[in-house]
């Protein structure tokens, strides 16, 4: 038996090794997800985050036992999704308190130039953030932030539809010596030249994620400009060129529905003549949810995993699909929501715990230090739905009680495809373990 990846060290600092004696009638735990390969059997525990190779005819007493001590087999009665629930507490009361702000997602607007249908944000009221706003989020900024470098994600609505603040608040953060960077969210309408001068002058853009809806036609009814030129679709498709350009990463986001799973099929083989020089360019497909605003629902698990995974496998194979990293242990942090080291701002200068607007979320003002703590507590219970009892990713999962994409609880497709990632990235830290050994 080989370890590939070895367990977290926060984690096996609580755990240890596993005590006890170990018995003929110990069963695989199951936060444990295995993988067949060419050489044995991937196995990765997703609360230790630990991965092995058992080679074939291997798994014998001996190998069992030492399995055991890793928690990869527990007794029978054994409640795993327990004692991951124990070792998240002990995480979180032993980890160091956080007493900075270094994260911030500011909305400069809550206005959009497109008009896509399935937007989240439909019946929002349009805000729009004001010079001196702005001055006073920077401000927020450094005092929330102290001496340590700011990592800012700007979100809207469409961000670049108030671009204005943007340079207010870099320049002022430049101005005081704080050290920041920044990526964005945005539909890449705007992205053009004297844009991406700024973002590299001023906003020290590393990295913006464009979403593409499907083909030209496609793509062009679905955003529906409201100041179209004559070929938004191709605009686009200049300023991502443009900024890849500039040295900024780029990440395209393939929304996928019932009505458009086709379309883009089409569109993740063209991107690969779209762009022949790859180099900061990655792509990956999102399965549209209902929130809030109607969308077309997928027809079943089979056929929508049956595109998605279609769609996936194109990207592969031009080299863009992007890929987290999901070999890991136990989450402390399900997201930015239950994380203080993140906090959003409002284009109204009010401050929250989610970039996905709602009232709910709001906890306090950039004007004032107090937050109301019973909104931040809300934000950190963890969702725990019957599905849970038999899923191997739940350490990881992260899904909270207050998010409303999680309103419905976990979908099969979701906990399907998320399994089937892991599984791609088993095989593919194998591999790269194997040319490690072979150099």
């Amino acid at each position: 038996m080989k370890s590939i990846l070895q367990p977290s060290d926060s984690v096996n600092r609580i755990c240890g090794k596993q005590k006890g004696a170990y018995a003929a009638d110990w069963r695989f735990s199951r936060l444990v997800i295995a993988e067949p390969c060419g050489d044995g059997t991937l196995l990765h525990h997703s609360m230790t985050g630990e991965m092995v190779l058992v080679p074939p005819g291997k798994m014998d007493e001996e190998n069992r036992r030492e399995l055991a001590e890793r928690w990869f087999f527990v007794p029978p009665d054994f409640d795993e999704y327990g004692f991951s629930d124990e070792v998240l507490q002990i995480l979180k009361l032993t980890s160091p308190a956080v007493r900075n702000k270094t994260r911030f997602t500011i909305l400069t607007t809550t206005d959009c130039n497109a008009r896509c249908f399935y937007c989240y944000e439909h019946g929002i009221r349009k805000i729009t953030m004001s010079p001196e706003t702005a001055r006073e989020t920077a401000a927020y900024i450094l005092r929330a932030s102290g001496v340590q470098p700011v990592k800012i994600s700007w979100f809207g609505g469409e961000p670049l539809y108030n671009s204005r603040v943007m340079d207010i608040i870099c320049e002022s953060l430049r101005q005081a010596g704080a050290e920041y960077e920044s990526g964005m969210v945005s539909n890449g309408f705007y992205l053009d030249a004297e844009n991406l001068r700024r973002a590299k002058e001023i906003w020290n853009l590393k990295k913006v994620q464009i979403t593409i809806d499907g083909t030209e036609k496609v793509y062009n009814r679905i955003k529906a400009y409201t100041d179209a030129c004559e070929n938004p679709y191709r605009r686009v498709m200049d300023n991502i060129r443009l900024a890849l350009a500039a040295g900024i990463e780029v990440t395209i986001r393939l929304n996928m529905d019932a009505g458009n799973a086709e379309d883009l099929t089409l569109l993740a083989d063209s991107l690969e003549d779209e762009f022949p020089d790859r180099t900061g360019l990655k792509a990956y497909v999102a399965l549209l949810q209902e929130f809030r605003g109607a969308i077309h629902r997928h027809e079943s698990e089979r056929q929508t995993l049956e595109r998605y995974e279609s769609i996936r496998s194109r990207l592969e194979k031009a080299n863009l699909l992007r890929r987290k990293d999901q070999l890991r242990g136990i989450r402390i942090n399900g997201c930015m929501a239950d994380d203080d080291g993140s906090e959003v701002i409002l284009p109204d200068g009010r401050t929250g715990r989610c970039e996905h607007f709602s009232e709910a979320m709001v906890n306090g003002s950039i004007r004032e230090e107090v937050r109301d703590e019973e909104v931040t507590r809300r934000w950190k219970e963890r969702l725990r739905v019957p599905e849970c009892e038999e899923c191997p990713l739940y350490p990881q999962c992260g899904k909270l009680k207050m998010c409303e994409w999680n309103r419905d609880g976990c979908s099969e497709t979701s906990r399907s495809i998320r399994i089937q990632e892991i599984r791609e990235q088993m095989v593919a830290a194998y591999q790269e373990y194997r040319e490690e050994k072979q150099k």
